[in-house]
């Protein structure tokens, strides 16, 4: 699938066989960015353009629940990136622009996320395999 993006969860530790794992809303825009919290989850930043979102989804165990954790006012911009702050919680830079060709309007948005359901609430249950 060309353009397509998506996680692979082994099944074993070999990863001889895999799973693949797709985030929703993932389309044209800024690349996603990934890192692994404390907790082993594989945390993907991405931009839902059709909602016009920043999105954060926490993958774990072959499944992955995401969470709107900024708005996007103008239009994708090409930057997006994540780290984790010193206390583990995500930190996602990305930029807004408006996507005029000359005279461009941009501003670089700073997201921490401090409370996201998906970050703070009961880990998901496997899938039946």
């Amino acid at each position: 699938m060309t353009g397509s993006v998506s996680l692979l969860d082994c099944r074993d530790r070999d990863c001889a066989r895999i799973d693949p794992v797709a985030p929703a809303g993932l389309s044209r825009g800024a690349l996603p960015t990934v890192v692994t919290d404390a907790a082993g989850r594989t945390l993907v930043a991405y931009q839902d353009l059709a909602a016009h979102r920043i999105m954060l989804a926490a993958c774990s165990d072959g499944r992955c629940e995401s969470a709107a954790v900024g708005r996007i006012r103008y239009g994708p911009g090409a930057g997006l990136a994540m780290t984790l702050d010193g206390q583990g919680r995500p930190v996602i830079a990305w930029t807004d622009d408006n996507g005029l060709r000359y005279g461009s309007e941009w501003a670089l948005k700073v997201t921490t996320v401090l409370n996201a359901r998906i970050l703070t609430g009961p880990r998901p249950e496997p899938p039946a395999r």
